[in-house]
């Protein structure tokens, strides 16, 4: 092969450089976070593929450190860590707006699927903040019903 059908090593160098940083803005996107707004808190989980199969239902709250929970109808409180994609209503309005299902604010029941897990939750998970923890186990949770 002649020199001039070679690709310069300047352009495969840029080249790699721009697919490394393509990569990395995606990988940014899907991580979990704790998100604020008005004062309250709530956890918003990595992307997943779900799989767990528990059943969180009840009343949304706003607990302890001014974090978003669930008073199960057993009278339990469990913070919450939403789908990724959530986001905090604002404006005056104290909830979540959960993709592909809309509103949940607070004092509306509502029932998901998910699990229970002990902090820490895990990869890709933020740290839960410890003014939320007034649990043993976090509801997290898959998908709304």
């Amino acid at each position: 092969m002649s020199d001039d059908r070679r690709w310069p090593r300047w352009l495969i160098a840029v080249s790699l450089v721009g697919l490394g940083t393509l990569t990395g803005c995606g990988s940014d996107a899907s991580g979990g976070q704790v998100v604020e707004s008005d004062g309250v808190r709530t956890i918003v989980a990595p992307a997943s593929d779900g799989g767990r199969d528990a059943q969180i239902a009840g009343e949304l709250i706003v607990a302890d450190g001014r974090c978003l929970a669930v008073r199960t109808n057993e009278g339990s409180v469990y913070l919450l860590a939403w789908p990724n994609g959530t986001t905090l209503l604002g404006d005056g309005q104290t909830g979540v707006k959960v993709p592909g299902k809309g509103d949940i604010k607070v004092g509306d029941s509502f029932e998901a699927g998910g699990g229970y897990q002990s902090p820490p939750l895990g990869d890709g998970f933020p740290d839960v903040p410890t003014e939320c923890v007034g649990s043993e186990e976090v509801a997290v949770i898959d998908s709304i019903n």
